[in-house]
């Protein structure tokens, strides 16, 4: 351990307890094990019967071995303030911040500046730009979102500044991933694409892993003490023993890693992403309105993305975004499991920045950036689609972005004048979200098609989606009908229509089993107070052999990519298998 260990006294575990869990169960297990607790970091083990205390001061070591000499340093992630005091005792110009408010006032008690530390998370950070010559993260890195990360660093540190960090990431991405830790390989991509050179790439994964078998042993001796002093419940203590033995799993596998990365930034890099978030909803619409030669409302926008419906990926240059990558979160049925997919929305660039799509483009890196932090194995969505035209497509397909297409949309029309179906054998009645049995019988309607929609992938269609998608829409009205048999007490189906200027109706949405797409038009034809005469729809391939024949059916030239730039489902898993109506778009 470094010099000058904290004398554990009552204030000090008192401080201990006000730690945020699991720090404070690993604080408080150090400080029975040894009666001293100067690090909250892994440690480094060259032998198995290591201390905690000699590997961890080992990992504190060669932190050191990697930094430049004495200048001016952010530590981000204080912990207990020894890794700050010896900077601030070799000579650095340094500063630690925190978000916890226990682990600050422990730290200032530690360092012989206590001005030194700043209680702040990294993101909202008040520094002045340009300031820092190097920025440490030993395992804090892991708790911020890569884009803020880099995004901060690329603000906060002096041209040729450095980054040093020590942590934990996750070393391969399939089907058994979860959400968790950063992926290397988008990681370290993504330091490039923000003008960081990767000066230093060390595998310390064997000699940390030892920390988790050492973290396993301590929680379960003292276990005991965990509930008696912090008041954590045995079953929450359980609960990360269990998780403990995941990560241990996840070493020995070798999906789970410790990294030591170091690297400088250029200043060359002047195009840089960053997540879209609410205030910057205005640039936006006005790049949508360049781009498309049409108005985006606050309230569209809101539509789309507030409350966290949606994320999207801007590249800046200064004030000035210069393109956008949007998409929007829809629960699936996939294969009859319910997961989160992206409908990529708003993929849009300015003029100027336009020509054509390469891996140093603006949409470019707006679009591997927004792919890499959410879509794929691991990652918050599972699967990402839309409905580019091939123009729109082959560009994206060539460099990697998208996959060829796993189906295509048609459109179908249908003259309702002239079928003589069986039409009296339905009862069609509106909807109105306000009636709760109407929201129950959507919720019955989606209940029987979930069951019978077979090995498809289909969006939710429950009654909150439905509301949503189509009640609360800002700017276009639909009409909401269910339709039963006449015979019967509850319907089969519902279906979402749009009337149009030229007196031509969209069918936009069902809700039906498979089975009984059939009838829907003849049911549809029982409309009395706006009746139909022509109908048309988009429907996807598999969707097309369950619908009545059209007067006309049309080739839209609308793939179905599926995501290639992240591990994940294959395409081939997806061939021919998407469910998809005009509803299930973001523009009509």
């Amino acid at each position: 351990m470094s010099g000058n260990a904290l004398t554990v006294d009552e204030h000090i575990r008192d401080s201990i307890k006000g730690f945020s869990f699991p720090l404070n169960a690993y604080a408080w297990c150090l400080v029975e094990e040894t009666g001293t607790v100067n690090h909250l970091h892994y440690g480094l083990f060259s032998d198995p019967e290591d201390s905690v205390e000699i590997a961890q001061q080992r990992a504190t070591d060669y932190l050191f071995s990697l930094l430049p000499e004495p200048c001016e340093v952010l530590e981000v992630g204080v912990g207990l303030g020894t890794t700050l005091k010896r900077l601030l005792q070799l000579g650095y110009k340094a500063v630690g911040i925190t978000p916890e408010a226990a682990q600050a006032s422990l730290a200032r008690q530690v360092c012989t500046q206590p001005e030194a530390v700043v209680l702040s998370r990294f993101e909202t950070f008040e520094d002045v730009s340009e300031r820092w010559e190097l920025i440490l993260f030993q395992e804090s890195s892991q708790y911020i979102d890569p884009v803020d990360l880099f995004g901060k660093c690329s603000a906060s540190l002096k041209p040729n500044g450095e980054i040093i960090l020590l942590d934990e990431f996750s070393l391969v991405r399939d089907e058994s991933s979860r959400p968790s830790l950063h992926f290397i390989e988008h990681f370290t991509a993504l330091g490039e694409r923000f003008g960081f050179e990767l000066l230093h790439h060390a595998d310390l994964s064997r000699q940390a892993a030892l920390t988790v078998d050492c973290l396993l042993r301590m929680l379960n001796q003292h276990k005991a003490s965990l509930v008696k002093a912090l008041k954590i419940t045995a079953d929450r203590i359980g609960a990360l023993i269990a998780a403990n033995e995941s990560y241990k799993e996840n070493y020995l596998k070798g999906r789970f890693g410790y990294r030591a990365l170091k690297f400088r930034r250029t200043g060359a890099q002047t195009r840089l992403p960053r997540w879209i978030r609410p205030g910057d909803a205005a640039a936006v619409r006005s790049l949508f309105s360049t781009a498309f030669e049409k108005t985006m409302s606050q309230a569209l926008w809101n539509w789309k993305y507030a409350e966290d419906r949606g994320q999207a990926i801007g590249v800046w240059d200064g004030d000035k975004l210069l393109a956008h990558y949007g998409g929007v979160s829809r629960r699936v049925s996939y294969f009859g499991k319910e997961v989160l997919a992206s409908q990529s929305a708003d993929v849009m660039t300015r003029i100027e920045a336009r020509r054509s799509l390469t891996k140093r483009s603006p949409l470019f890196t707006a679009a591997a950036t927004f792919l890499e932090g959410t879509v794929g194995f691991g990652g918050r969505h599972l699967l990402g689609f839309g409905f580019p035209n091939e123009r729109a497509r082959l560009a994206p397909e060539r460099l990697g972005l998208y996959s060829t297409p796993v189906g295509k949309m048609f459109e179908l029309s249908w003259d309702l004048n002239q079928l003589r179906w069986s039409r009296f054998l339905f009862r069609c009645t509106r909807l109105n979200q306000h009636h709760k049995h109407d929201l129950l019988a959507i919720n019955h309607c989606w209940h029987l098609m979930k069951k019978t929609v077979g090995d498809l992938i289909i969006g939710v269609r429950d009654a909150s989606w439905l509301t949503h998608r189509y009640w609360n829409h800002p700017e276009h009205c639909y009409e909401l009908y269910s339709i039963k048999f006449r015979t019967q007490s509850l319907p089969f189906a519902v279906v979402v229509l749009r009337r149009h200027a030229d007196e031509s109706t969209e069918w936009m949405d069902a809700v039906s089993a498979p089975s009984r797409m059939k009838w829907l038009i003849a049911g549809m034809q029982n409309i009395r107070d706006k009746p139909i005469s022509r109908l048309f729809a988009w429907a996807s391939d598999p969707l097309v052999a369950l619908l009545p024949p059209g007067s006309e059916t049309r080739d839209l030239n609308v793939g179905i990519p599926a995501n290639a730039w992240t591990p994940g489902p294959s395409a081939a898993t997806m061939q021919g298998k998407w469910w998809l109506m005009g509803g299930d778009t973001d523009f009509r």
